[in-house]
């Protein structure tokens, strides 16, 4: 890790993802920091991109009535965020989607529209006041990142689900389960066996 990325800065959560934070990493004129190209010719080839911080929370608009606090501060932190080469994403406030591939101009999957589409498909778990904050994707499964008001976070699938008292104790686990597939050249085996195994073991009962 370089001198312009002191752990402290860092969400607690991510204490794994600094670890490959190298010379190739880049902190863009935004405030974002994108860690550790990968070896291939992609611009936005990075292990984990952190966006820009969110400068204005009210731009969330209703948003921000259901989301707790804690993501809340991640998104004043890093306003969304690619991680593991794009197999987990966080999401964020996005004005406009940019069809530029220069890393300045990069943006997060859009929180608001996600969240558009998750009130009209599971209105009932919206209505319970769930939001969906993330999704992990694997070779054939995807698994979503849901919050509730309440703070509590659960990763599901379309027919399973498995819940954590917190943010944090739910990032740690899917960082966790993430990071013994890769290393910070990439996925481990391109297979992506041990990815998929990962990914079902996040909806197993504890």
């Amino acid at each position: 890790m370089d001198e312009a990325s002191p752990i402290s800065e860092w969400p607690r959560f991510a204490d794994k993802l600094v670890e490959c934070d190298d010379r190739s990493s880049i902190t863009l004129a935004n405030g974002g920091r994108f860690i550790r190209k990968l070896p291939d010719d992609r611009p936005l080839g990075y292990l984990h991109k952190f966006y820009a911080p969110l400068s204005d929370i009210a731009l969330l608009g209703s948003m921000v009535s259901r989301l707790p606090g804690s993501y809340i501060a991640f998104l004043q932190w890093a306003n969304g965020a690619s991680l593991f080469d794009n197999t987990l994403s966080l999401y964020g406030y996005v004005r406009n989607i940019a069809r530029s591939s220069a890393p300045e101009f990069a943006t997060p999957i859009s929180l608001n529209h996600g969240n558009e589409i998750f009130a009209a498909v599971k209105h009932q778990r919206w209505m319970r006041g769930w939001t969906e904050i993330g999704a992990v994707m694997g070779w054939s499964s995807v698994y979503k990142i849901e919050l509730n008001s309440d703070g509590r976070c659960a990763v599901t699938s379309e027919n399973e689900e498995c819940s954590s008292a917190s943010l944090e104790q739910c990032m740690r686990k899917v960082i966790d389960r993430l990071a013994a597939c890769f290393d910070c050249r990439g996925l481990l085996d391109e297979s992506g066996t041990e990815l998929e195994a990962a990914l079902s073991s996040l909806v197993m009962p504890q």
